[in-house]
């Protein structure tokens, strides 16, 4: 094994990780389907059959990229998501987008798990597993820091056309497909595993993943975070619309949300380490439902500052429970493990999302909003009782 080159896997995931998850239209997406005459229940209809395929594909795809090698894995992956987007490209009619979500979900699926997974065994390739956590840490700074100037550049592209934005992520995903192929595989995982039926793989990583429950507790808290974060999400746009803020500056308030979150990823570790695990983790909950919450109370301009400390806990929250879930996964299941905690994500989202958006056609996206603040306020709450019983297993 060419050591050096599992080494330029390191750099290069600099730049594949954040290109691969640059999406420009972001910033205007839903109001890019409102002006298409989508629902609200239609658009997140369409978020929902994004997170099926995804539940569908989730865990056969890590346990894939487990067998098969994570290289072939990222680039069949990214060439499914990048497919997934032309069709928002030449779409205008919910068929059309629907069969969008259906590709880039697949695409997606695939990528997930594997990618990390390629960053972790890279490192321990090169005995420096322990570095994963400052590093994944700086990626999503990365990350958070490319979507705030794309969220600008967006902004901007959609005063000329909503669809521009969109044409712009298709570029970026087409440039992480190049990057992709140049990959070099990591060989610290069992290599035997081939020969392993792909039955097997996911029987036995479900099964490790039930009996260590301090693995199965990061998966549900991680999860229960970010699918009532996503949801709200989707309400973010139309809400800055409907207290009055111009679409030009939608960029600038993506930039200041992403490097928020720039911020949180950069000093993840940082703070971890001056607070505790596990009162890190609770900043991740506490500054997700707190600004949900009084942004629907207080319908304001000034509110959408709320959503800075939204983008903070993202940005926090990465790191911290991506390291922990690797830390106690072995390295022969860890693909497919890292599947099943994204697995879990998209089963709650693509159930709770359609009667979010159902209630917001109904009553409005206010109600949503709020809504998802007191839930994530409620079960977080439940499972930061028993994490702390449990924190000696952290």
């Amino acid at each position: 094994m060419n050591v050096s080159g599992v080494h330029g896997n390191i750099l290069k995931y600099y730049l594949y990780k954040p290109l691969s998850q640059l999406e420009i239209m972001r910033v205007i997406a839903v109001l890019f389907l409102l002006s298409n005459d989508l629902s609200f229940k239609q658009i997140l209809l369409l978020q929902a059959l994004h997170a099926i395929i995804i539940t569908i594909m989730e865990v056969p795809t890590g346990a894939f990229a487990d067998i098969f090698g994570r290289k072939k894995t990222l680039i069949s992956g990214s060439l499914l998501v990048t497919t997934g987007c032309f069709f928002y490209c030449i779409g205008s009619q919910f068929a059309i987008f629907a069969v969008g979500e259906l590709l880039w979900a697949t695409g997606a699926a695939i990528i997930s798990g594997a990618d990390d997974a390629l960053l972790y065994d890279s490192l321990k390739q090169n005995n420096a597993e322990d570095r994963y956590k400052k590093i994944i840490g700086n990626i999503w700074s990365l990350i958070f820091l490319f979507e705030g100037v794309g969220s600008i550049l967006g902004g901007l592209l959609a005063t000329i056309s909503f669809r521009i934005p969109i044409y712009a992520t298709f570029i970026s995903f087409l440039t992480a497909v190049i990057i992709a192929c140049t990959f070099q595989e990591p060989e610290v995982y069992t290599r035997e595993s081939k020969a392993t039926f792909l039955f097997n793989q996911m029987k036995e990583s479900i099964s490790y993943t039930i009996k260590k429950k301090i693995l199965s507790l990061l998966i549900v808290y991680a999860s229960v975070n970010y699918i009532l974060y996503a949801i709200g999400f989707y309400f973010y746009q139309p809400y800055m619309k409907a207290v009055g803020i111009t679409l030009s500056l939608f960029g600038v308030i993506y930039l200041i949300y992403n490097c928020m979150s720039a911020l949180g990823s950069k000093y993840a570790s940082d703070i971890e380490e001056k607070i505790g695990t596990v009162n890190a983790i609770l900043l991740t909950s506490i500054f997700r439902y707190i600004p949900f919450i009084l942004m629907a109370i207080f319908m304001s301009p000034y509110s959408v500052i709320l959503l800075f400390c939204v983008g903070f806990s993202v940005g926090l929250a990465g790191p911290i429970f991506s390291f922990y879930i690797n830390k106690h996964t072995p390295s022969e299941k860890r693909a497919t493990i890292i599947s099943l905690a994204a697995m879990a994500r998209t089963v709650g989202f693509s159930v709770l999302s359609p009667i979010f958006g159902w209630l917001a056609d109904l009553y409005s996206f206010y109600f949503s909003i709020f809504l998802s603040g007191v839930i994530l306020l409620i079960i977080t709450t439940v499972l930061q009782m028993y994490m702390r019983v449990r924190k000696e297993d952290l």
